[in-house]
């Protein structure tokens, strides 16, 4: 069952794998932003807005995707409002768990 951005606000967090399933991620949400921690301990902050165009482009091409489609430190074209950061993978993680679409969803 998808899971809305306000779901999201009031569990305040939320671990889950990376879309290959390898590696835990860590989420705690406010108002304001999302912090995400992955597995080597580096701390990334997000905006909702940040969240929502990436759930949009993923919306857009399709969910669960192989190769480098959701990557934008691998090139390709990205909506220009796409974050472009190595944790942007995070987001989308995410965005597949938000809608339901995430393979190792628990």
């Amino acid at each position: 069952m998808p899971i809305s951005t306000q779901q999201l606000i009031e569990k305040e967090k939320l671990q889950i794998l990376t879309l290959g399933g390898k590696s835990p991620l860590s989420f705690k949400f406010n108002a304001l932003e999302i912090e995400v921690t992955n597995s080597s301990g580096r701390k990334k902050r997000f905006t909702w807005d940040n969240l929502e165009v990436v759930y949009a482009f993923c919306e857009h091409i399709g969910f669960n995707k192989t190769g480098k489609v959701y990557n934008p430190m691998d090139g390709g074209s990205f909506p220009e409002d796409y974050p472009r950061h190595m944790d942007t993978l995070s987001l989308v993680s995410l965005a597949h768990f938000m809608a339901d679409m995430h393979k190792h969803r628990k």
